[in-house]
């Protein structure tokens, strides 16, 4: 019989996690499964609704609460905090995800997922569609049918169609998850600075087969929450995270041998970097000509200081002062000169 995990990521999803949690208790399947959960020091009453479930069913669910939030440790101390729950998760022959605050919608998209890899072992994971759910207003936005896909090696690892991690059923090959851990551990090098863990690790799995996309089949509830770290990030920024990861991952497909893998990691990184320094080309668009004569003068008035000639600098802070009492820049300068002379 198969070996399943169904790895549970939460923080602070009190008003989700019992429905995520029951959604997967429902699931029809001819094989047992154990449901893991990861509690990154939730403070909102997660903790509780967890050991709750886990004290009705506690030959399924496998807890690891962490007493502090590893989100904002330091990459070294994050992942010895995280190696027992990577270690676990290796154990099994197949994992699937679920994020705590989504949930699965089909009672069978276990058995589906799990049939369809048992009987296809060149394939390396399988997933499906799923809807969205807009968390402030309540609505649910169901996809239009999509055909099937089978996906190459080279389509899974440069994400020809993205994997939401609540569509996902993969095989462990090899200790897939090691990104989990750092490089002296085990893990895999490039993990340690990749920012969208999803974009990476969907990339692996071209290592270890094709991926079959069910375009037709819905399985599970995406919910857009804006309180999610991601979501309330400003497109600037989430571009400069894509950038970090792209490049991270052009150089794991770099060092694996697949350049034509690496290039395409390679020219992503470089269009985020583009968009994710937009802000800067867009104050430069909007700066009038009075504002380049202002950073002009302020430049001139600093190297002036520096080479000596304080009359010369005082000379020209003061007509600049006059056009802009009020300017930050020019008050700071104005501020070190005095100091300075």
């Amino acid at each position: 019989m198969p070996n399943v995990a169904i790895i549970i990521q939460t923080y602070n999803h009190a008003n989700f996690i019992e429905k995520n949690l029951q959604s997967i208790l429902e699931q029809e399947c001819n094989f047992s499964f154990k449901i893991i959960v990861h509690d990154d020091a939730s403070t909102d009453g997660t903790k509780e609704i967890l050991e709750k479930f886990k004290n009705n069913n506690p030959e399924i669910f496998d807890l690891f609460l962490q007493e502090h939030n590893t989100h904002s440790m330091h990459l070294s101390k994050k992942l010895s905090f995280l190696r027992p729950f990577r270690d676990h998760i290796n154990k099994f022959d197949y994992v699937a995800f679920c994020e705590g605050d989504d949930f699965w919608i089909k009672k069978n998209k276990l058995q589906i997922q799990v049939d369809f890899l048992q009987n296809n072992k060149n394939f390396s994971c399988c997933f499906h569609s799923f809807a969205v759910l807009n968390n402030k207003t309540g609505h649910i936005t169901y996809p239009t049918n999509h055909p099937n896909v089978i996906l190459s090696p080279y389509d899974l690892k440069t994400n020809k169609i993205f994997a939401r991690k609540c569509t996902v059923l993969q095989r462990n090959t090899g200790g897939i998850l090691l990104y989990f851990d750092a490089p002296n551990h085990g893990g895999i090098y490039e993990s340690s600075f990749i920012k969208n863990g999803d974009l990476f690790r969907n990339s692996q799995m071209g290592y270890f087969g094709k991926g079959m996309y069910f375009g037709n089949f819905v399985g599970s509830v995406f919910r857009a929450n804006e309180e999610s770290s991601w979501e309330h990030l400003p497109e600037v920024e989430k571009a400069q995270h894509r950038a970090v990861s792209s490049y991270w991952i052009a150089k794991f497909h770099e060092r694996m041998g697949d350049l034509d893998a690496a290039e395409h990691w390679a020219k992503g990184a470089l269009a985020n970097m583009h968009a994710g320094l937009q802000d800067i080309f867009e104050k430069k668009s909007q700066q009038t000509q009075a504002d380049r004569l202002l950073f002009e003068t302020i430049d001139q008035i600093r190297l002036d200081m520096f080479a000596g000639n304080h009359r010369k600098a005082q000379r020209q802070l003061k007509l600049a002062l006059k056009k802009n009492p009020s300017n930050s820049d020019l008050l700071g300068l104005q501020e070190w000169i005095k100091r300075e002379i």
